[in-house]
């Protein structure tokens, strides 16, 4: 894209000091923010994504928005923008050659591709993620206000009804680099699984959270009855001060399991059985759910294969069906009463069991 025109504002002149000019070029983000969308769409950039003089089309843009997520050191998209360069180079060097022999004209040197005709490169991934850091803050958007503050509203009036569960997650902070000085991202999630807070902290300590935790607190209808942890009881006294005595401390599925799970042998030739008994005990799916899923097992709706009632068995046997299809089915924890009768039965079977059946 050129810009080959800028705007000239007399209104706005007359505000500035004698032949001064008030000059807008015409891909302007300012200027592309204020055009309706059938106008603004002849240049192919997202207002918010023209910024300075390296504007990225829309289709690049949001593919940037979507990798960032995941990628948000940049280096994946900057990647992406030199092999793309690579590729079109390639289509564009057979183009030329297969015409001139088509054509049976003498095919003259073609240009290198970094020779002396490419004087700007694209930009790398420290430069990608500023530009993604700028278009998220950037006001230049239909409703005035930038993602990055509309996403911020959006988790403040998160609020937890039921439960709520904390944990730290330490993947996260690579996407921001050593120059913040975190060593964790501390979040919280409602029942919903929807994010009502996450800041980095330096440390896992629960002072470096406590300030944000009590944000969340003051949050108008934050009302649960109990609250998950990854680390109970070891800050139950801290929650117990901010919520009083009436919300209970729980350890969540996932943590209560891995202690159990952490202890046993991975590569002990009934580690498998043990696991799919252990997790009988501890919860089972929602039969609706489950029952949906079996009969689009059955006609071959999720992959086109249909499966038999003694294959859907033979699969429930094995973490198969565990790692493939435990997305569908939500999850009902057992009464701990019913838990403590399932584990002791489960201990008592394995009692029963002779001594030459267990080997390394």
């Amino acid at each position: 894209w050129a810009m080959i025109m800028a705007y000239e504002c007399d209104n706005c002149s007359k505000m500035l000091p004698s032949n001064n000019k008030y000059r807008i070029h015409a891909n302007d983000a300012r200027l592309l923010a204020t055009l309706p969308p059938y106008a603004s769409s002849a240049y192919n950039v997202d207002p918010k994504w023209a910024i300075g003089n390296q504007h990225f089309d829309k289709t690049t843009s949001r593919l940037f928005e979507m990798l960032m997520l995941t990628h948000g050191s940049g280096e994946l998209c900057a990647k992406i923008l030199y092999e793309f360069l690579g590729h079109e180079y390639a289509d564009k060097t057979m183009a030329y050659f297969s015409f001139c022999k088509e054509t049976k004209n003498k095919a003259q040197s073609y240009p290198k591709q970094d020779g002396d005709l490419l004087t700007r490169y694209p930009p790398g991934p420290d430069t990608i993620r500023d530009h993604y850091d700028r278009a998220a803050r950037s006001p230049h958007v239909p409703w005035k206000l930038s993602d990055y503050h509309r996403h911020a509203r959006e988790i403040q009036k998160v609020v937890a009804k039921k439960t709520f569960a904390q944990d730290h997650t330490f993947e996260a902070v690579k996407n921001y680099g050593g120059s913040t000085g975190a060593k964790a991202l501390w979040d919280i999630c409602n029942e919903n699984s929807e994010i009502m807070s996450a800041v980095l902290v330096p440390s896992t300590k629960t002072r470096d959270f406590a300030h944000a935790a009590e944000c969340v607190v003051r949050r108008k209808g934050f009302s649960p009855k109990a609250a998950y942890s990854d680390t109970f009881p070891a800050m139950d006294k801290f929650w117990e001060e901010l919520l009083g005595d009436q919300v209970k401390g729980r350890l969540g599925l996932f943590h209560w399991l891995q202690r159990i799970t952490k202890t046993l042998r991975k590569n002990h030739f009934q580690f498998g059985v043990a696991m799919r008994d252990l997790l009988d005990c501890a919860y089972l799916y929602n039969q609706n759910d489950l029952g949906k899923l079996l009969r689009a097992l059955k006609e071959g709706l999720l992959n086109g294969r249909s499966y038999s009632e003694s294959e859907i068995e033979d699969m429930q046997q094995t973490k198969v069906f565990r790692e493939r299809y435990a997305q569908y089915l939500r999850k009902e924890i057992r009464p701990w009463e019913v838990i403590k009768q399932k584990l002791e039965s489960l201990r008592l079977r394995i009692a029963k069991r002779p001594q030459n059946t267990c080997r390394i």
